[in-house]
């Protein structure tokens, strides 16, 4: 049980990603100061790196001043995921929950996207909520649910395939 002490902290290290991330009608650097106020242009940058955005924002007229519209409107689904990514990225969390997070982002980018997220040191636990069989594909362990219950626990031996 976590108590009033314990929980700041424990939120404090805790990132969520959904699959319709909010963005505020605001500027790119706004976006992101959200969770770390006090976070460097630089911080911002490596969390936009990581994230596969930093192209996306870097071809933006006015960069991290960018505005990015209502709820994100003025940019695509995928670049908008990736701008979510990277201000959850900026908090440097223990836990990441990627719910559908990546789902409107190509095949390719996520692969690169997830080994970018995997070589990180120290390595965080990545929750992710997947139902393209590519986007398991690097999981060390696959949960699998069907009407609310577990039906497959797959621990490390078992690579997950696409397909499965």
């Amino acid at each position: 049980m976590l108590n009033d002490t314990a929980l700041p902290a424990w939120r404090a290290q805790l990132s969520y990603i959904s699959q319709d991330p909010f963005l505020f009608h605001d500027t790119v650097r706004h976006n992101l100061a959200w969770v770390r106020p006090g976070a460097s242009e630089e911080e911002m940058w490596d969390a936009l790196t990581l994230a596969g955005a930093d192209g996306i924002v870097k071809r933006m007229e006015g960069g991290l001043d960018a505005v990015v519209g209502e709820r994100g409107s003025l940019v695509s689904g995928g670049e908008r995921q990736r701008i979510a990514l990277a201000r959850a990225l900026l908090r440097k969390p223990r836990l990441l929950v990627m719910d559908e997070a990546t789902n409107a982002i190509d095949i390719d980018g996520e692969h690169a996207l997830l080994e970018r997220l995997l070589a990180l040191k120290p390595r965080m636990t990545i929750v992710m909520i997947a139902h393209r069989a590519e986007s398991i594909a690097l999981c060390d362990r696959l949960l699998r649910m069907e009407n609310g219950a577990l039906v497959e626990d797959a621990g490390p031996a078992r690579a997950v395939q696409p397909g499965d």
